[in-house]
């Protein structure tokens, strides 16, 4: 008997832990960079970073370098924005 009360004690304190750290830390990552885009100006996107666009129609122009890997977009027309990855 004494074993089982201290058993069902311990399961106890066992589900009475905090998890508010744990959804704190949660919510940090999951926020993201939006950068709004303006025409004629490149810019340098990573790779895991998003493009959309918020008008139609919209034209970019996107260019790759494969020797240092790094890729430029130039919004032509329209309207778009960049959103960075974390």
């Amino acid at each position: 008997m004494k074993y089982i009360f201290t058993l069902l004690t311990l399961l106890l304190f066992l589900g009475c832990s905090d998890t508010v750290d744990e959804t704190q830390n949660q919510e940090v990552t999951t926020t993201a960079t939006t950068l709004e885009m303006e025409v004629d100006r490149s810019y340098t996107v990573n790779k895991g970073d998003r493009l959309e666009r918020t008008s139609e129609p919209t034209e970019i122009s996107i260019d790759r370098n494969v020797q240092d890997d790094t890729t430029t977009v130039i919004l032509l027309t329209g309207s778009a924005q960049i959103i960075r990855a974390n």
